[in-house]
């Protein structure tokens, strides 16, 4: 009977400890005690010219929030018009670090996106959405900060861009416009060259080559003019030769980075190993400029399309956008995003916003180095 006794209660015990241990794995989160950002940055005047409009103009500093466990914290920052309570607000940037920065130009626009006028000093606020997970939960918003400046009128130079795109047996090019085996025809939307927005000369694409040659077009269904290379390291197009130039030619399959300069005539393609570079399984844009229900940041991503060959080249065609901020980011979260400071096309990404005027494009985009280019539709 006694042994009977003990076995019971060393039974229990152990139940006990057991349910305390489970208990104890358990986290949970306290929304209440929950504490939001906290902006450090004093309220000031910036003055904006656009003889500086590539200078510093502002950096945001907050103190991160608290959610009571070890955990990222996702914060979202918001511009309004002072005294809007942010009714009609932009979204400038989604960050996990508690600073970001803004140059001359990127303020001048902020305030004329929102309604300042022209030459009037006018005021906006800033203020920070804190929240933690996947999605977005617990959200948290901090005091506003204020900035008051005088936009000025900004100076628009219509440029007529040349794009290039890829023809060739080195590519694929399927019925969808992308990459199908021993193909010559320029009709199909073959994969575009991304434009350097510092030198609108310079072009350059990484991609996955197979053996053959290619040459480069600017219009979809013209054969002029193309572009082809002419001696050691020097490119030329028909109208410059005199006839068609010869095909660039790739030796074995890999992958390749090439550079175009039309203005020098010159280019360069060098292998490129692309084995550490991870391959993810989608790409979606995201932000403010899209339309319809997928508008906001807060809608779900609209995926690109995947290159079946290329898995690090990804594009989506005839897709309307309205005046707004963009971003490229991976698997529908914002643990790898790409963003850009230039527009319509980049050579790099950057943690900012590319900001998109209105109109239907075509869009590539490259995970290998954050490259993209929007192309205008007519």
């Amino acid at each position: 009977m006694k042994n009977n006794i003990k076995t019971l209660i060393l039974l229990l015990l152990v139940s006990i400890f057991i349910s305390c241990d489970e208990e104890d794995d358990k986290v949970v989160i306290n929304s209440e005690s929950a504490t939001a950002a906290s902006i450090t940055t004093q309220d000031l005047s910036v003055e904006l010219s656009e003889a500086t409009a590539g200078d510093d103009a502002l950096t945001l500093e907050w103190n991160h929030g608290s959610y009571d466990i070890p955990t990222q914290i996702n914060y979202l920052i918001e511009a309004a018009l002072t005294d809007t309570n942010f009714e009609v607000s932009e979204t400038l940037a989604i960050t996990t670090k508690n600073t970001f920065s803004w140059k001359i130009s990127e303020i001048n626009d902020l305030f004329l996106k929102l309604g300042s006028l022209e030459n009037q000093e006018s005021s906006i606020e800033f203020r920070i959405k804190s929240n933690i997970g996947k999605d977005n939960v617990f959200e948290k918003i901090s005091n506003t900060f204020k900035l008051t400046a005088t936009p000025y009128e900004v100076t628009v130079i219509e440029e007529n861009f040349i794009n290039l795109f890829i023809v060739g047996n080195v590519v694929d090019i399927n019925e969808d416009g992308i990459l199908t085996d021993d193909d010559w025809n320029p009709g199909l939307k073959n994969p575009y060259l991304f434009r350097d927005p510092a030198n609108p000369n310079k072009y350059q694409i990484t991609i996955n080559f197979g053996s053959g040659g290619f040459k480069l077009l600017e219009n979809f269904g013209e054969w002029q003019p193309q572009w082809g290379p002419v001696g050691n390291d020097k490119i030329t197009n028909n109208e410059l030769n005199g006839g068609d130039p010869d095909a660039f030619t790739v030796s074995s399959a890999g992958y390749y980075k090439l550079e175009v300069d039309i203005e020098s005539l010159t280019y360069s393609l060098k292998t490129r190993d692309v084995s550490s570079n991870p391959t993810y399984s989608t790409i979606g844009l995201i932000g403010s400029t899209r339309t319809g229900d997928a508008s906001g940041w807060d809608a779900p991503d609209t995926d690109l399309i995947q290159s079946s060959l290329n898995p690090h080249i990804w594009y989506i065609q005839d897709i309307e956008l309205k005046d707004g901020a963009a971003k490229f980011r991976a698997e529908d979260a914002w643990d790898v995003n790409w963003g850009g400071d230039s527009f319509p096309s980049a050579i790099s990404s950057s943690s900012g916003d590319i900001n998109v005027t209105e109109g239907k494009y075509d869009i590539w985009f490259n995970d290998l180095d954050g490259n993209y280019i929007f192309v205008k539709k007519n």
